[in-house]
């Protein structure tokens, strides 16, 4: 074990599960994008939601224990659940008034980003997708918000974890077919919760916007143009490369990376980074570290017992939305010629994608060291009900120092794949790449140019019902 790795790894804990990182990044950008927050904002957000996770996992940094109470975990009865969703209300609704009085923008984004961690991890950690009717072809959008069972409804409970064994039904689970979770597009069902955790994440920030207001509505509007100066920026995006990578490249305790799915893990480019980036603490982790913002949503949050006051009701946000989805179903390296040269000349590709929809980039869990890969990827973005066109790029890469633009596009000269999406009836696709909605399109890169690959995609969309 090399200096940098043995320096990495002190100090952590057997990782917390939840909507992998990579989902909670994308919920929050989609949720606070419809608030017309700006990039600070929502990066802030991102940041601040991450490093719930980040702590959770730092048994050495003292901060585990409260940050465990935020991963609505171990509820074992509906009744529990209610308490846990009524201080967790109560005390977001305290922690933002409070950050109003101060003035503090920052901190209002900031308990957004925590908050909205829990908020989320409901819908990944519970059984609510099981227990709720569905609609045919369209998502349902009724969260607890809109329809809290009764405490009779003994059936909701959300999985146990750290895992006990032997596997009983309340068992958070992996990412095999064991547990309760929906953590990740590998796992059954995972695009219900991740739909319903977006609409709960929409109702959440228009009550914080809400109670914000009514004390000041100056501060809502500093946080909703959130300003940093130019060195809090710089941070803020290394930062957020870490949530990236190191959730990527995690390889303890079994985990194969939790970005978005397994896969992806490299125990010397995780201990690596990991260690570089621990050395300076940024003023987002300070918020945690020092500051101890998160203590004023953590108080009292076990579930056992329900808040001392009256619970504020979470409005109905009526969503006229349309989940454009993306999925992939296979990508292959190709067989170069005499000419032609090889993705990953030194062995096999480290594939992911980067699918932008509607201008808004998804980066897919790398599958690392594989030729041909049958991946979960599966990218959603929700756009107004309405919208005629949708704009999609899709780029595949292989993972290196330097990552490598695979060639997928048919063209000579051409690498990545430019297309639109067609919402009307019978809906089509066009441009680099056509089909039919619904149905699979086979795009490869055209010979002889170099690094070439085939992807299999299907896109189409299902409507968001109340």
């Amino acid at each position: 074990m090399n200096g940098y790795l043995a320096l990495g790894l002190l100090g952590l804990s057997s990782p917390s599960q939840a909507f992998d990182t990579g989902h909670h990044s994308d919920l929050t950008r989609a949720a606070l994008s419809e608030f017309q927050m700006n990039e600070n904002a929502i990066q802030t957000a991102q940041v601040e939601n991450w490093l719930v996770d980040y702590y959770t996992n730092q048994a050495g940094a003292g901060l585990s224990g409260d940050l465990e109470k935020l991963h609505f975990d171990n509820l074992t009865t509906t009744p529990k659940v209610r308490n846990y969703w009524g201080r967790l209300t109560v005390n977001t609704q305290r922690a933002v008034e409070a950050a109003a009085r101060e003035g503090n923008s920052t901190r209002v984004v900031a308990l957004i980003g925590m908050s909205l961690h829990a908020v989320q991890d409901f819908y990944t950690h519970s059984n609510w997708v099981e227990t709720r009717p569905g609609f045919s072809g369209a998502y349902s959008t009724r969260t607890w918000f809109d329809f809290p069972p009764p405490d009779t409804a003994t059936t909701l409970v959300t999985g146990a974890y750290p895992n006990q064994k032997p596997i009983r039904k309340t068992d958070h689970g992996g990412y095999g077919k064991s547990g309760m979770n929906h953590d990740s597009y590998v796992r059954d069902r995972w695009d219900d919760a991740y739909v319903y955790a977006y609409s709960a994440s929409v109702q959440w920030v228009s009550a914080i916007r809400q109670w914000v207001s009514a004390i000041d509505p100056g501060v809502w509007a500093s946080a909703r143009g959130l300003t940093l100066t130019l060195a809090n920026e710089k941070a803020l995006q290394n930062d957020l490369r870490a949530a990236y990578r190191i959730s990527e490249w995690i390889h303890l305790f079994g985990s194969e990376g939790h970005w978005k799915g397994n896969g992806s893990a490299s125990v010397t480019d995780y201990g690596a980074f990991n260690a570089s980036w621990t050395l300076f603490d940024s003023v987002f982790v300070e918020h945690f570290k020092n500051q101890k913002w998160h203590l004023s949503l953590t108080n009292n949050l076990t579930g056992e017992t329900p808040p001392e006051t009256p619970v504020p009701s979470i409005p109905s946000q009526p969503l006229r939305k349309k989940a454009i989805r993306v999925r992939t179903t296979l990508v292959e390296e190709l067989p170069v010629g005499f000419f032609e040269s090889k993705i990953d000349v030194a062995g096999r590709p480290d594939f992911f994608a980067r699918v932008t929809i509607d201008g808004i980039p998804f980066i897919e869990a790398m599958q690392l060291d594989k030729s041909s890969i049958t991946p979960d990827w599966l990218s959603i973005k929700f756009v107004d009900i309405g919208t005629s066109d949708v704009a999609i790029r899709y780029e595949l890469f292989d993972e290196d120092s330097a990552d490598e633009v695979c060639d997928i596009n048919p063209a000579r000269a051409k690498q990545a794949l430019d297309f639109s999406l067609a919402l009307g009836t019978g809906g089509r696709v066009s441009g680099d790449i056509s089909g039919s909605v619904g149905k699979k399109i086979t795009s490869e890169g055209a010979t002889p140019d170099g690094s070439r690959a085939r992807v299999k995609l299907l896109i189409d969309s299902r409507e968001l019902m109340q």
